[in-house]
């Protein structure tokens, strides 16, 4: 789940990706 690898860098990085990785 590469999903929990960006919450682990930072919700800062989550939010920058597109909606296609927010599943």
């Amino acid at each position: 789940m590469p999903i929990t690898r960006v919450f682990q860098n930072g919700n800062s990085q989550a939010v920058r990706l597109p909606k296609e990785f927010r599943f």
